[in-house]
């Protein structure tokens, strides 16, 4: 996976156990924001701990509320809440893990109303010997006519970084690590 990135990426994911990945740096890049995160976790553990999306609000402190809604068709049904400046925004997400693949994609649950515009993202997990792998992050967020979307962009490009930090402490204490 590393491979198919410039060698300065994989040098600073080394260094920094996490890297964003610029728009244009090759590889497979979504579009929206793309990062690496090192674990030292082997990849069926690592999803094993990110396939509990209810547990999510551990690490994510700009999660005010998270709700398991339901299980169906496959799907996990979580009811986000984040407060941004004054606002306070609710939007429903759909959950996909697929442990084969080693693979967890998200989007809003379009069946009701939300206060986010766009919202879809994933994690790929890759084998990095045998304690350790290589989580690439990839996803987009469009908070919509709430909040004017060059804010929303520098919000999400700022708070992203840090909610993967706070996500690889969490995988790496097992589970227990708060910010």
């Amino acid at each position: 996976m590393l491979a198919r990135y410039p060698a300065e990426l994989g040098e600073e994911l080394f260094a920094k156990n996490l890297v964003v990945i610029p728009p244009h740096a090759g590889g497979e890049n979504p579009p929206g924001l793309s990062a690496m995160v090192l674990f030292e976790k082997p990849a069926s553990m690592v999803m094993r701990l990110l396939s509990q999306t209810a547990r999510q609000k551990e690490f994510r402190p700009e999660l005010s509320q998270l709700e398991r809604i339901s299980e169906q068709d496959g799907w996990l049904i979580d009811e986000h809440q984040i407060k941004i400046l004054f606002l306070k925004i609710v939007y429903r997400v759909r959950s996909e893990i697929d442990f084969q693949q080693r693979r967890i994609e998200w989007q809003l649950d379009e069946s009701v109303d939300n206060d986010l515009k766009t919202l879809w993202g994933f994690w790929q997990l890759h084998e990095l010997g045998e304690d350790r792998s290589v989580g690439h992050f990839g996803g987009t967020t469009e908070i919509g006519n709430l909040v004017p979307k060059l804010l929303g962009n520098a919000i999400t490009r700022r708070k992203v970084p840090s909610m993967l930090e706070n996500c690889r402490r969490w995988v790496n204490s097992d589970g227990r690590y708060r910010p």
